[in-house]
């Protein structure tokens, strides 16, 4: 062994190239992948009938996270003549048709975190938006003016709902 590591000048090339063989397999398997995230950027569209924003977020409640996985879950659509209790659920979020001066209230029953935010990912509202909703955290608001009103999560820009609002 000792015979291998010298070479005929007397040199530890073999040990040298083991240890930095070596050095380069612990570099490539302890180093943390890191990715940059683009900027957002916000362009607010204006919608007519602007309803006007009554916010009550409720304290975030420390829960363990849970594990979930988004899934295809279809949209329920939900249909009151008053305040209405809407449960973000397994990545989806809901159609609603309630009567003009109802309060929705958003809760987040997921374990991973939401936002009910008006708009589009491409055309934010600008009327209404929760902020992150942790697990059990929730956000409401009242909507006076009749009109349809799209939502969508700004963490899961897939998730996608509907406020339809009635006389």
């Amino acid at each position: 062994m000792i015979g291998r590591i010298f070479n005929a000048k007397g040199k530890f090339t073999s040990l040298i190239y083991l240890l930095i063989g070596a050095m380069v397999l612990t570099v490539a398997c302890t180093a943390q992948p890191t990715a940059t995230l683009p900027a957002a950027t916000q362009t607010p569209a204006p919608i007519a009938n602007t309803p006007s924003p009554v916010h009550t977020p409720t304290a975030a409640s420390p829960h363990p996270a849970d594990t979930l996985t988004p899934t295809e879950a279809p949209m329920v659509a939900t249909t009151a003549s008053g305040d209405v209790a809407s449960e973000i659920r397994n990545f989806a979020l809901e159609t609603l048709t309630v009567s003009k001066g109802a309060t929705i209230t958003w809760t987040n029953r997921d374990g991973a975190s939401h936002t009910s935010t008006s708009g589009t990912p491409q055309a934010l509202g600008g009327i209404w938006d929760s902020g992150v909703l942790s697990r059990e955290d929730s956000y409401n608001f009242t909507f006076n003016e009749p009109g349809e009103f799209p939502y969508f999560c700004a963490i899961h820009n897939s998730m996608r709902g509907m406020v339809t609002v009635t006389q």
